[in-house]
């Protein structure tokens, strides 16, 4: 990929196509295509995922795996020929964790190809239909058909089991606390970090998972979609603890005079989340002002 004289990376756009190929698109240039790649001549490309800090693009086509060199984007260094299909996949940790429509959860070494499939007690009774990483809880929360969220460490140990008695079609971490947001059907859930752990800690994050936990929980609901189900979420930037109403979608930005007198620390941009009454809330930019209200 191209690189400018100071060493700077330039934005990019990656897709996959139907054709098989992958392109690159160059967001500085009005989205021109600075680099085809060509995975297949037969098959379209149904999942496309990056390690940046590994330079890794991996690229799922059919039951066919590729881990490419963005470095050198037509170098294949690795496939893998998968038994089951896919219905997901994370990369997080120097692995790339693949969730298949039956239910089991395997984890794939990029550098060296390794393979480890997760324990039985850990798998979900129907397909997995999302599944998020979280770099600073160093934890995996997966969501499934049969109405559970699983939330699994680096070392593929199950520390979380909740039955949500729904479908679940999507879940995502709503922030670094520990909460998490799920979706089934038309309906959007919120769950608290201390609800579903014992040991929980605000000031030890890494230890909020650490005895497994096995129940039925009643998850908060926030919001009921006029459409369509919900069929994924996802959230970016970096959160901190607001109050704010009950049933709100809300951003902040970095601190301000006014948001340094409420006491809130001010970290970095780029959050939209979902809060209930009284619990943790998480936050980010225009001084947590709300500005969508769900009624």
């Amino acid at each position: 990929l191209e690189v400018d004289r100071l060493g700077n990376v330039n934005d990019y756009l990656v897709v996959g196509t139907s054709e098989g190929d992958v392109h690159f698109l160059d967001l500085s240039r009005k989205g021109e295509i600075t680099c085809r790649l060509t995975v297949s001549k037969v098959a379209e490309i149904s999942m496309i995922r990056i390690d940046p800090l590994r330079a890794r693009l991996v690229t799922l086509c059919q039951r066919t795996l590729c881990v490419w060199s963005m470095e050198h984007p037509k170098v294949c260094v690795r496939e893998v020929k998968l038994r089951e299909d896919l219905s997901t996949m994370e990369v997080a940790h120097g692995q790339l964790w693949l969730a298949s429509k039956s239910g089991s959860l395997t984890s794939l070494r990029l550098e060296d190809g390794g393979t480890s499939a997760v324990p039985a007690i850990g798998d979900h009774m129907g397909a997995i239909t999302s599944m998020e990483s979280n770099l600073v809880l160093d934890h995996l929360v997966t969501g499934g058909i049969d109405g559970r969220l699983k939330i699994f460490d680096w070392q593929k140990t199950l520390k979380v089991s909740l039955n949500l008695a729904t479908h679940i079609s999507a879940v995502c971490w709503l922030n670094d606390n520990g909460d998490l947001l799920s979706a089934s059907g038309k309906r959007l859930y919120m769950i608290r970090a201390d609800r579903c752990c014992d040991t929980y800690r605000k000031q030890s994050h890494r230890e909020l998972y650490r005895a497994p936990r096995v129940r039925a929980l009643k998850a908060t609901e926030l919001y009921s979609m006029r459409g369509g189900p919900v069929m994924d979420v996802l959230l970016t930037g970096e959160p901190y603890p607001v109050n704010l109403p009950a049933g709100s979608l809300y951003s902040s930005r970095p601190n301000t005079s006014e948001s340094a007198a409420r006491g809130s620390p001010g970290r970095r941009t780029g959050r939209k989340a979902l809060v209930d009454g009284g619990a943790t809330r998480a936050c980010t930019p225009n001084d947590g002002d709300v500005r969508y209200q769900m009624k």
